[in-house]
């Protein structure tokens, strides 16, 4: 039934979000703040191996991803959610400072390349811009 006064198709949709970090504290943290933003986490990968898993099992709208993972980087690993999933868009995170990480980001699908100690409302935004 449709929430009053909205027919089924205007009803706000909840974000889907898959978070991948091989940190899991941080993963935590994240899965924690989205959720408080009414985001719906819908699991939380340690590697680029799981993370092209997760999502191809759970079609997230948006994938985090760190760009430092173990098995398979997070370049690789959006490259192969953007091009079978055109659906989900991938948010790229990186510790590295002084690394241009943004262009290769962008050249393996990334709607965006953010910084992994960026405040929290610049992290929300890339997240719900995607």
């Amino acid at each position: 039934m449709p929430a009053a006064g909205l027919q089924a198709d205007e009803r706000p949709s909840i974000l889907r979000v898959l978070i991948v970090d091989e940190h899991l504290l941080y993963a935590e943290a994240l899965s924690v703040l989205l959720r408080e933003q009414g985001m719906h986490v819908v699991g939380v990968a340690g590697d680029g191996r799981q993370a092209i898993a997760d999502a191809a099992e759970l079609r997230p709208d948006v994938v985090l991803m760190d760009i430092e993972l173990p098995l398979m980087d997070g370049i690789a690993a959006t490259r192969w959610i953007r091009q079978r999933l055109p659906k989900t868009r991938v948010v790229v995170m990186t510790a590295l400072v002084g690394e241009d990480h943004a262009e290769r980001a962008a050249s393996a699908g990334a709607v965006a390349c953010i910084r992994k100690f960026c405040p929290a409302s610049e992290l929300l935004d890339a997240i719900e811009g995607a």
